[in-house]
């Protein structure tokens, strides 16, 4: 009986370490809303490997709150961060809403339906330049 509990658990072990994948961001799609409308338009295309883990690690880094918020108009952009396990075998999409004051230096996103978070400072300069290109220029609304 010994030996069968044994098994079990080798079989159950090898199981879960084979079958479990690590993911990875690949990319970050972003989508400009086209003015007049509620509509986006793709804008850009982060790829750069460095710049994508930034953008991740300041989105991980803020003070994200479990809220719904209503805001006063539509987003300016749209996110799409692209996970791929490292098999290849999936690829996952995490869609953020973003929108932009004071030329990026505030910024606030939603992620889902209930989270929400208010970036300022040199973060969300940061931010709002790998997202857009856009280094020390003027908002383009």
């Amino acid at each position: 009986m010994r030996k069968g509990y044994l098994f079990l658990w080798l079989f159950a072990l090898v199981w879960s370490t084979g079958c479990s994948s690590s993911w990875s961001f690949q990319k970050i799609d972003v989508q400009k809303k086209i003015a007049g409308s509620t509509n986006f338009e793709d804008f850009r295309e982060v790829t750069e490997s460095k710049q994508v883990e930034r953008v991740v690690a300041l989105l991980k880094e803020a003070d994200w709150q479990t809220m719904k918020v209503d805001m006063a108009r539509y987003a300016d952009y749209q996110l799409d961060i692209q996970l791929k396990n490292d098999e290849g075998s999936d690829t996952q999409f995490v869609r953020y809403l973003l929108w932009v004051e004071a030329n990026g230096e505030r910024l606030e996103l939603t992620k889902g339906t209930d989270q929400y978070v208010k970036i300022q400072g040199a973060d969300a300069k940061e931010l709002y330049e790998l997202l857009t290109g856009n280094v020390n220029k003027e908002r383009e609304f």
